[in-house]
């Protein structure tokens, strides 16, 4: 979808989010979900914006899971630009690497 997007001119991708995980997973799941979006963004100019839900998962086949927040907006490039913290309610902030 990421390539179809990038050859119809988006510059950028607006992506809701339920990452939901097994709570002590996160860090794992972020890892993936960042590696993820690099490679998408990789060599494109074209950015991410993906907003996540932040708290437990009370119903369903989820049920247990937690939304681990963690918004994300990841650059051109591959280049993250802000990041909200985990298992919170919260503004992303700008990352300075």
């Amino acid at each position: 979808l990421t390539d179809a997007l990038h050859f119809m001119g988006a510059e950028v991708i607006f992506s809701p989010c339920a990452w939901a995980v097994d709570p002590g997973g996160e860090a794992t799941n972020i890892a993936w979900i960042r590696k993820t979006y690099r490679a998408r963004t990789h060599g494109r100019r074209i950015t991410i914006v993906s907003a996540n839900s932040v708290g437990p998962v009370t119903q369903g086949p989820w049920k247990g899971r937690i939304f681990q927040g963690e918004s994300l907006v990841t650059g051109p490039g591959g280049k993250p630009l802000l990041h909200a913290p985990r298992n919170r309610e919260a503004l992303p902030t700008l990352v300075l690497k």
